[in-house]
């Protein structure tokens, strides 16, 4: 685990597909510095991939929280990052008609 840490710092930005690697490692391990890993590993997900819908992150979210449990899981995240979710299982989204609100009422403010 030592020779990942010093990889990864000797690279100015780690990838996230390089990230996702270290924190899997760290989850197999129950290395202290999963949880922390992870949430930032999230947070970058979240802002380097904009055309990630909310769902997606929250699948996300979820795996991450249960990589302890089972790294193999990591799978899916690395699918999710290469296909952007179209090959991960996730539904598509509908797109919403225009000139309606959330509540449905029709009315834009």
């Amino acid at each position: 685990m030592r020779l990942a840490e010093l990889a990864a710092r000797e690279m100015s930005a780690l990838p996230l597909e390089d990230a996702l690697s270290l924190v899997t490692l760290y989850a197999a391990e129950q290395d202290s510095k999963y949880e922390r890993a992870a949430a930032r590993l999230l947070a970058r997900i979240g802002n380097e991939r904009p055309e990630l819908r909310l769902t997606e992150l929250q699948v996300a979210a979820a795996v991450l929280a249960d990589l302890p449990n089972d790294p193999r899981r990591s799978e899916f995240l690395s699918n999710l990052l290469r296909s952007r979710g179209a090959s991960a299982g996730i539904p598509k989204r509908t797109p919403k008609r225009a000139g309606h609100t959330a509540a449905g009422r029709g009315q834009d403010r």
